[in-house]
């Protein structure tokens, strides 16, 4: 069956309730964040990550976005010396890679053997209200095939992906085109990988 790529403004009150159904149905949307669009699925159900998987042409480890840093720190394991080192990346709309507690994503998302996990807290109001009202970790993954660069166009995006997808969260050309930073954290000490 074809999808029919539905298309909201993020202001609309309809773009968070059928987000959430979609993701809650293990779909794909796209969906604005402050520095590119990303895919996003439920960061637990495997049909999901594989479409995402598939549309990317790749298998790697992927991010999710958190509304807080409470919400981050729900979800992992860090001593509270490594929380306190981590804080200030994290507000800056940095990705952190930490070490995560078992059974809060698929593990075909997850990072070295399965114990880590990128996490970012965007700097967009659609984000921060669909990840506090999803309550659970959503993935974000630039919008692009593998090795070329991301789509930050609205109007290309449907192009690229209008049966591939259920739903884009239409917030217009965004300005930045260059993915978050990221940054892990091993040992205490904070390393810059992109």
């Amino acid at each position: 069956t074809e999808v029919i790529l539905e298309i909201i403004q993020p202001n609309n009150p309809l773009a968070l309730k059928r987000s959430i159904e979609i993701l809650k149905d293990g779909g794909v949307i796209i969906y604005p964040t402050d520095t590119l669009y990303g895919f996003g699925t439920d960061a637990k159900n495997g049909e999901g990550i594989r479409a995402i998987n598939k549309l990317k042409g790749r298998n790697s480890p992927m991010s999710v976005i958190a509304y807080s840093i409470e919400q981050v720190f729900s979800w992992s394991k860090l001593s509270y010396k490594d929380k306190n080192a981590i804080k200030p990346y994290l507000l800056n709309s940095n990705t952190v890679i930490v070490p995560i507690k078992k059974n809060i994503v698929h593990k075909n998302i997850m990072g070295k053997n399965q114990t880590t996990l990128g996490i970012r807290i965007p700097h967009h109001d659609f984000c921060k209200k669909l990840s506090k009202k999803y309550m659970l970790p959503i993935t974000t993954t630039s919008v692009n095939l593998t090795g070329t660069p991301p789509i930050n166009n609205p109007k290309k995006i449907y192009l690229h992906y209008k049966n591939k997808v259920d739903l884009l969260i239409d917030n217009g050309t965004l300005a930045n085109s260059s993915g978050s930073k990221i940054y892990e954290i091993e040992k205490s000490t904070i390393i810059n990988i992109r």
